[in-house]
């Protein structure tokens, strides 16, 4: 295995500080490529240097907040080092959020400067145009623009500390800026690359947005281990299958619709997969169904790892290659993470018992940016993190979460975690991805309603629909069993494939 180039660095190096590492230790290999071009290690330390150069020009310095509006390109990745050089606290926003929602996300992280990378993205040239951004030129990059947010916003005076911020809105949907420090930025990348047994002759498949935790769980590690990043301004199930059947791809981490989706693909194509290259692959973002990881399996004959962790919080824990696991189990945490499960007064619950999930180590955010009271909401003394995430500990010792504190039914006095019922429903031959979410009705109680997506070909009919019923009362207690089952054409989604219950939430609220 590679080992990461930290050991030469300062106690706690930043990305920008490994590349220049690895741009020396293996200058002529491939560091990233994307659908336009490929670039060796030393064309992109040559590039980061560059382009820090040209921000520092504009004036960016220490403390600066800087957003990016962008899809993933490898622009974008050396403008995110670029300002991690001046200690800037560079920020990423996914292009395909409307305009309204990116002014939201940016006024919480208050830039002066909103920087687009508009090459192969159509998203970020119609942002730019209609806030009249100015182009800017940096050498050896492509098409940029630049739009000053808010002149007067002044550099944090105590910067050292801050990677990068990362957007989250969870169950809540009002947005917060997480502030990443350096030393969780690699510690994440560390623990990661180890745990997938990554190399510098690997290459990493990274579609999910670097403005999310799960692209940058992935490109991170990549940059710590010499690994070459393989970055998609999107996931297309096309085009990744085509790159795994050739042997070209090692690692592929996405959330498990994308691989309900990559299935399909690849059942409907009848593609040959003898010859694919994978050796990692991994789950994340959202509950894995115990039918769609034997499918995973199946297909690829190799162990589909489940990854817990999140934006505040990464990694957390992952089920481990070669061991059986139990359903909703997301396995023992990570070395460097302490987890304990709590009551609402934080105490300890029993072995077995359910309670919300809390984290400390390396990997906790040092808080939300400008928010103390919704810092206060997570932090809790001790160095704590409280997840919001509803867990227990299994017999075998593994974590399992059961679902969101915020998305816990109550039906009859009984507690009804959605994760469970959703992955009873899963198991169902016609179900692509089921979401379940709770109706307020009489008396304070609540109803349990299923919306279903199925599979490609499968048309929703009321036989369906009781036939659905049916399966799942032979697995669930009548308590859990839904009240309801709306049968949807999509999910809503968030850019990751994270499934948005709050919008599914609210159209039972239009409809009441």
């Amino acid at each position: 295995m590679s080992p990461p180039l930290t050991a030469a660095a300062p106690a706690c190096p930043s990305l920008p500080d490994i590349v220049a590492l690895r741009a020396r230790a293996q200058p002529d290999a491939w560091a990233v490529h994307t659908p336009e071009s490929s670039w060796r290690w030393s064309e992109l330390a040559e590039r980061v240097v560059s382009a820090s150069s040209a921000l520092g020009s504009l004036g960016v310095q220490a403390g600066e907040r800087l957003v990016m509006v962008s899809e993933n390109s490898a622009d974008t990745l050396v403008l995110l080092l670029a300002a991690q050089s001046l200690r800037a606290w560079p920020a990423v926003l996914n292009a395909r959020l409307p305009l309204a929602e990116l002014r939201r996300l940016a006024q919480c992280a208050d830039p002066r400067w909103l920087l687009f990378s508009l090459d192969g993205s159509p998203d970020t040239a119609e942002h730019a145009r209609r806030l009249e951004a100015r182009p800017l030129e940096i050498e050896g990059l492509g098409r940029l623009a630049l739009h000053c947010f808010n002149s007067g916003a002044a550099a944090e005076a105590d910067a050292a500390d801050i990677a990068l911020l990362v957007f989250t809105s969870g169950t809540s949907g009002q947005p917060k800026a997480v502030m990443v420090s350096h030393e969780s930025l690699i510690n994440m990348g560390r623990v990661v690359g180890q745990a997938r047994g990554t190399t510098a002759a690997d290459t990493i498949d990274v579609a999910a947005p670097l403005s999310h935790a799960m692209g940058l769980s992935s490109a991170v590690p990549a940059l710590l281990f010499g690994a070459a990043i393989r970055l998609r301004p999107r996931l297309s199930p096309a085009e990744l299958v085509e790159a795994i059947a050739r042997g070209s791809v090692q690692q592929a981490s996405m959330v498990p619709a994308g691989w309900a989706r990559l299935l399909d693909r690849i059942e409907q194509e009848q593609i040959d997969l003898s010859g694919h290259g994978l050796r990692t692959l991994v789950a994340g973002g959202a509950p894995l169904d115990p039918a769609l990881k034997a499918r995973v399996e199946r297909a690829f004959g190799r162990p589909l790892v489940n990854a817990y962790g999140m934006t505040e919080c990464a990694p957390l824990s992952r089920t481990r290659s070669g061991s059986e696991t139990l359903p909703w189990s997301v396995g023992p945490p990570e070395a460097t993470v302490e987890v304990r499960i709590v009551d609402a007064s934080d105490q300890p619950v029993s072995t077995g018992d359910v309670g919300e999930i809390q984290a400390r180590g390396p990997g906790v955010m040092r808080g939300y940016y400008r928010n103390e009271a919704a810092t206060r909401e997570v932090l809790r003394e001790g160095g704590w993190f409280a997840t919001g995430d509803l867990g227990r500990w299994l017999p075998d010792g593994d974590l399992a979460v059961v679902g969101r504190r915020k998305e816990m039914i109550i039906r009859s006095g009984f507690n009804v975690y959605p994760a469970e019922v959703e992955a009873a429903i899963a198991t169902h031959a016609a179900v692509l991805q089921a979401a379940v979410v709770g109706q307020a009705g009489d008396l304070g109680d609540e109803m349990v309603v299923a919306f279903i997506e199925l599979r490609p070909g499968l048309d929703a009919t009321d036989v369906l629909r009781d036939e659905l019923a049916a399966h799942v009362r032979h697995q669930l207690a009548a308590y859990k069993c839904p009240s309801r089952y709306v049968f949807v054409e999509a999910m809503p989604m968030g850019p990751t494939g994270k499934v948005l219950k709050r919008e599914l939430a609210s159209q039972l609220e239009t409809a009441s």
